[in-house]
């Protein structure tokens, strides 16, 4: 009499303890690639962003600069997007661009003394929340005023020692020479 050796059927699935083992590390594995495909493709983004002139904005990417002005929390997210507590008065939108007009052309320049952030909560009876942020040259990364010369359309002036450009530094050393200067 011979032994007959049972092979487990093939069914849709096999339902081997072994089989689901494989499975759900084939899962995780799948799950791995995705996020590192997701990584890969927000660094592809960052490296190809406009962060200023020889990227010098590149170090506040990632970062927050908080400050409590009145009643007021704002948080100023370069690159991301700022708030006024928990209302999000904009997303970043990119350097403004300026034309510049000669005698024989017009061309256009970007600003980089400035950042546009658009798309916030909307108003009450009213327009959607918009902020210009100014950048200025400074000794630490500060939020120093915000105003709102007309509803919902906000003006925020931050100090930041990445705004130190070669020109604005020229510029200040012909002041203090200026001012050093004995009468």
């Amino acid at each position: 009499m011979t032994a007959t050796i049972r092979c487990p059927t093939l069914d849709d699935e096999i339902k081997l303890p072994v089989a689901d083992s494989l499975r759900k590390v084939l899962r995780e594995i799948n799950a791995d690639i995705a996020k590192l495909e997701k990584e890969q493709n927000e660094k592809r983004e960052a490296a190809k962003m406009d962060y200023g002139p020889d990227r010098a904005y590149f170090a506040l990417k990632d970062k927050c600069i908080d400050k409590r002005i009145e009643k007021y929390e704002y948080k100023f997210c370069a690159f991301s997007e700022i708030k006024q507590d928990r209302t999000k008065l904009g997303k970043w939108d990119g350097w403004p661009v300026e034309e510049i007009k000669d005698s024989s052309a017009t061309t256009t320049q970007v600003d980089h003394s400035k950042m546009r952030y658009s798309k916030g909560q909307r108003c009450y009876k009213g327009p959607e929340r918009s902020v210009v942020v100014h950048l200025e040259c400074g000794a630490e990364n500060e939020i120093l005023n915000v105003d709102e010369p007309s509803t919902c359309v906000y003006e925020m002036n931050v100090r930041s020692p990445l705004a130190c450009t070669a020109q604005v530094l020229a510029k200040a050393e012909e002041d203090v020479a200026f001012w050093s200067r004995a009468p």
